[in-house]
């Protein structure tokens, strides 16, 4: 495990949200976490197993729509906006994988819902097209009851330093049907979920000792090779 995660004892500080976006900064061994956090969602905390690291939001209960009347019913609920930039002893690599959901739905027959996820990635200052950027799928539990599954994505990426998303926002839209009545809502599960690869940038003396230790080996190998001449 490692020793960042004594780092995060922050879930009581970031719970229950707040009546604006506010922004912090977290500092990691691998990386700096420069964030804001919204009313719908807030840091919950973060991870690592190996050189996969990473951190996730937790999204507030109270994100619903419901529609019992006639027409449509929508909202917009602003997701967080991140920078995660790279240490000065470390790089960032590998696939950044974001994930976002679950959602629940129940409806009268003829209703509908939809759950949309939109926002820009950009790593290293170019714009990452239709990252998290996508209608949730939907799966029917039963007839007019299910879930909407976590939108996932998944960026492959050589060396970078800097990977930001902004402008994130979360869309619901409730359509009654003949009998008035739909519904979308989180789960208790429901988080924005952010996950990365971070190496250790090798100290100028390993390069020495790297050096070094090639050099011995080509005089070994040399007076081995002269000896049994």
């Amino acid at each position: 495990m490692n020793k960042f995660l004594s780092r995060i004892a922050m879930a009581a500080a970031l719970a229950g949200g707040a009546a604006s976006a506010s922004a912090d900064v977290q500092q990691f061994d691998q990386y700096v976490l420069d964030f804001t956090n919204t009313p719908f969602a807030t840091l919950s905390g973060a991870f690592g197993s190996g050189n996969t690291v990473g951190f996730h939001f937790s999204i507030a209960a109270a994100a619903n729509v419901l529609n019992i009347g006639a027409g449509t019913v929508s909202a917009t609920f602003a997701l967080p906006s991140f920078t995660v930039t790279a240490r000065p002893n470390y790089i960032l690599t590998g696939e950044i994988t974001g994930s976002f959901g679950r959602f629940s739905y129940s409806e009268a027959p003829g209703a509908s819902t939809t759950a949309t996820v939109s926002g820009t990635s950009s790593i290293d200052g170019v714009v990452v097209a239709n990252y998290l950027d996508t209608p949730l799928t939907r799966f029917a539990i039963t007839a007019n009851n299910g879930e909407y599954g976590a939108v996932s994505a998944t960026v492959g990426q050589g060396p970078f330093n800097e990977f930001k998303f902004t402008g994130g926002a979360l869309t619901l839209t409730a359509t009654n049907g003949a009998i008035p009545f739909s519904n979308v809502s989180p789960q208790a599960s429901t988080e924005l979920r952010i996950s990365f690869t971070a190496l250790p940038v090798p100290e100028p003396e390993s390069y020495a000792m790297l050096l070094a230790g090639l050099c011995l080996l080509g005089v070994i190998v040399r007076r081995r090779t002269r000896d049994d001449a």
